[in-house]
This record gives structure tokens, sequence and C-alpha cells, in this order.
């Protein structure tokens, strides 16, 4: 029979493992809180892939650069700009 463990009484951090009531041991419920905190308003993303030339891909890496944005930033903002 396979042994039940839970986040809820303990975690394995690499052979060590650690007892939420180990003096200094993590918190569990505070970590799943977190955790919850961090994904609870995210929008759920569809990823777009696209074929461009090296010559556009180049102007476009150099410009994004330049105005210290992501090429991701930037193109979701001319894709935002464009459908209002």
């Amino acid at each position: 029979m396979a042994k039940k463990t839970g986040l809820t009484n303990s975690v394995t951090l690499g052979k060590r493992k650690i007892s939420s009531t180990q003096k200094g041991g993590l918190n569990i419920q505070k970590v799943n809180k977190g955790v919850e905190n961090i994904h609870k308003d995210k929008q759920k993303n569809i990823r777009l892939s696209i074929d461009v030339p090296e010559n556009i891909y180049l102007k476009l890496k150099a410009k994004t650069i330049q105005d210290r944005r992501t090429v991701r930033g930037y193109v979701l903002g001319l894709i935002e700009k464009d459908l209002k």
C-alpha cells in the first residue's frame, strides 16, 4: 500500500523532510494561501505564434530594446490599440 503524504503535514526539500510543526519549519497553510493569492486574478492566456521575416524581427527587437519594453508587451499594446 502506498504511503499517503500531503502538504498539510510536511514537505520534502531535497532529501530532508520538513514538518510544519518543526521549529523553523514551513507554515504550509501560509504557503498555500500565498500561492492562491498569486494565481487568483490572472486571466487565461492563449498562445499566439507567427512567422516573421528576419529583417522585420530585427527591427522589432531593436525598437523594443530602445523603448525598454518586451516584444510581448509591444505587440499586445499594438493589438489593444487597434481593437479600440
